[in-house]
């Protein structure tokens, strides 16, 4: 079993911690040994592969966005502000579309056995939920993060992402608390709800602080 890294990112003398954690790799990986079929490393494999793409465009937001408030331009920082998520919920429909339509192709990709094809094509279906709210939530956090709004950002995605994504997880896939336990599928509805709570809640605070730029700037 291991354990991924954390995503840490500085900003100024503030050190914003944003901790990505796959626990369905652990998960998967377990079932696939308790079935004999062959371990792959699928479920942290494929959708991060992804995300490094919405992940890429808000680094380019949060240089893009830093500029302008030291420009103070406000106007070209709300487009640069909506033009960066409006891409990213694009990119993010495209890929789930493929990712849906292709997933029996693409879990055939790491394994030829069978069972592991299903259960993979299972969990990919589950993966697309997620695209856009990942992408609004990563994009989001980059463009507070160039407006050197950094604390909000570690306490939404912190209690996003454990709490909420991981404890809910962990509750519907592991126990019959709420439901049967769910297994690995419980983990990713934990990841969705995570994700998407992350979206809205700094998706808020995003449109809060460039109304208090705009104030601050007439």
């Amino acid at each position: 079993m291991k354990l991924p890294n954390p995503d840490i990112v500085w900003d100024g003398d503030i050190k914003t911690i944003s901790v990505y954690f796959q626990p369905t790799q652990m998960l998967f990986d377990n079932a696939v040994r308790q079935h004999k079929y062959n371990t792959v490393d699928f479920s942290d494999n494929w959708p991060i592969w992804w995300q490094k793409i919405p992940s890429s465009l808000g680094m380019a937001a949060t240089i893009r966005v830093g500029h302008l408030v030291g420009q103070q331009s406000i106007l070209e920082l709300k487009k640069a502000v909506s033009t960066a998520i409006v891409l990213a919920v694009l990119m993010s429909l495209v890929i789930a579309s493929l990712t849906f339509l292709l997933r029996s192709n693409i879990a055939s990709l790491y394994s030829p056995d069978a069972p592991v094809v299903a259960l993979a094509s299972s969990l990919l279906i589950l993966a697309c939920f997620y695209q856009v709210s990942d992408a609004i939530q990563v994009v989001s956090a980059c463009a507070l993060r160039g407006m050197k709004v950094t604390k909000p950002v570690f306490f939404v995605t912190f209690i996003a992402y454990w709490p909420i994504g991981f404890g809910l997880g962990a509750v519907l896939g592991l126990t019959n608390w709420l439901v049967e336990p769910m297994g690995a599928h419980g983990f990713w509805v934990g990841i969705i709800a995570g994700l998407s709570v992350a979206a809205i809640l700094l998706a808020i605070i995003l449109k809060r602080t460039l109304h208090r730029f705009e104030r601050e700037a007439t």
